[in-house]
């Protein structure tokens, strides 16, 4: 029998951030770069790709079983065939939102989501995905909590995944008020040190300017 594969680090950044409560997914903002994110450090943590600096530096066959990521792999390869190995906030900003929709799919496949259509002031449909169940994503943040307070200890996943969340701005949604302060402290050596999660800052901090500049 078939084992189902664990949970993908773009998956985890989805269930994590639903809203505790009712367990809708919200992706406001700049949540796509992060996701984008997630995909590299998914590539990253299987052995696809090395990392230097700022840039890419090796491709290898993808031996996970994430859908998603073995796509981008397939094309950042081709791309690096062609000129030098794209840069990790280029490949952030490639990845895009393309990655959203696969990741939402793969969820509600694996009945980890619930879709729902509604329409925006009864006229402009548009789907809700709902956690299921709604707690999924406590054991999520428990096991960040704990990397980000022993991150020495913690598995590379959870490392990438935390960090991810300081880069991207996602620590107070998912560490809420004067109880996760300790944790949100935690979690920004992460979003400074890691490779990815600093390309992850860089380019919506890049997006953010441009969207004041505008």
């Amino acid at each position: 029998m078939t084992q189902p594969y664990a949970r993908t680090i773009p998956e985890e950044l989805v269930l994590v951030c639903a809203e505790p409560a009712g367990g809708v997914v919200r992706m406001r903002g700049g949540f796509h770069r992060v996701l984008a994110g997630a995909v590299l450090a998914e590539m990253l943590v299987g052995g696809a790709i090395a990392v230097e600096g700022r840039h890419i530096t090796q491709y290898q066959p993808f031996a996970g079983q994430d859908p998603v990521a073995a796509g981008v792999l397939a094309r950042l390869g081709e791309a690096g065939k062609r000129r030098r190995p794209p840069s990790l906030d280029l490949a952030v900003r490639r990845i895009g939102r393309d990655a959203v929709g696969p990741v939402l799919a793969s969820l509600t496949a694996r009945g980890l989501l619930s879709t729902e259509r509604r329409r925006f002031l009864g006229l402009v449909p548009y789907r809700r995905h709902r956690v299921v169940p709604p707690a999924a994503g406590q054991e999520i943040a428990a096991r960040l909590r704990a990397a980000a307070l022993s991150p020495a200890t913690a598995a590379e996943r959870d490392r990438q995944l935390a960090g991810l969340l300081a880069a991207g701005g996602l620590a107070r949604q998912v560490f809420p008020g004067p109880a996760g302060a300790d944790v949100r402290r935690a979690l920004r050596p992460l979003g400074r040190e890691l490779p990815i999660a600093r390309a992850v800052q860089r380019v919506t901090s890049s997006d953010a300017a441009a969207a004041n500049s505008g």
